[in-house]
């Protein structure tokens, strides 16, 4: 996300690639931007987490079983 979760200012993704058994995602961004990782668990719960830092790109790799839910979630910033 751009703003604090209540803003709902999702990004769209620079790059959007198959990996081996799920996807990579890449969010790229100027150095300054306020940056959130927002992880939506169902209707039940929500987490967001602001990122500090220049970093002006972070890399989402996940994956997921066979009813396509993820199973693992790793995010990479620098």
């Amino acid at each position: 996300m751009s703003s604090q979760p209540e803003g709902m200012q999702y990004l769209v993704p620079r790059v959007d690639k198959k990996a081996k058994g799920g996807e990579r995602t890449t969010f790229e961004f100027q150095p300054n931007d306020e940056k959130w990782l927002w992880c939506d668990y169902g209707p039940a719960a929500q987490i967001a987490k602001r990122i500090q830092g220049a970093w002006t790109k972070c890399e989402l790799t996940t994956k997921r079983d066979r009813h396509r839910t993820f199973t693992e979630v790793k995010a990479t910033c620098k």
